[in-house]
């Protein structure tokens, strides 16, 4: 009599499928693009709306306006009614707390020219202000980043929904 071997169940091989999922995932993952450049908020920063379609681009300084207090790279340089107060009391044009920090920057920038990261200093800065900030605290930290040396201000916005 003829006996049959026995057959062992058919084994599923991965190993191939695995190789093909993470081809796929690379050339994904490659492939993904973010347009623009993702600025984070302060907590309580409501910015105004815009229409306009421009993506915002990267920047080194980030400066925030939120109705309490002026942040830099959201750190919180000074409060918003100290700067009031400033403005109030004296005609100072520029508000000292945030112009130091500023300069530190500006330094930073520096350095890195002279050891040859940067091709040069860009002055480019991207202040996030609330939408009910008021016009004199906003004025202020415009001519401070100009008294710096940041020259090129970029004012974040949010997309308007198109109705």
């Amino acid at each position: 009599m003829m006996h049959r071997k026995e057959r062992e169940d058919a084994k599923l091989q991965i190993t191939s499928l695995m190789d093909a999922m993470t081809i796929l995932l690379l050339f994904l993952l490659k492939n993904l693009s973010t347009e623009g450049v993702i600025l984070t908020n302060a907590d309580d920063l409501v910015l105004p709306l815009s229409i306009s379609d421009k993506a915002p681009q990267e920047m080194t300084v980030q400066i925030a306006i939120t109705p309490k207090k002026i942040l830099v790279d959201n750190i919180p340089i000074v409060d918003v009614a100290v700067a009031r107060q400033d403005t109030i009391k004296s005609i100072q044009y520029t508000i000292k707390p945030l112009e130091k920090e500023l300069k530190k920057h500006y330094e930073e920038e520096l350095q890195m020219v002279k050891i040859g990261a940067l091709k040069k200093v860009k002055g480019e800065i991207i202040i996030q202000a609330d939408k009910n900030t008021e016009y004199d605290i906003l004025y202020k930290v415009l001519l401070t980043c100009g008294s710096v040396g940041y020259n090129k201000i970029k004012l974040a916005v949010m997309k308007k929904d198109a109705d």
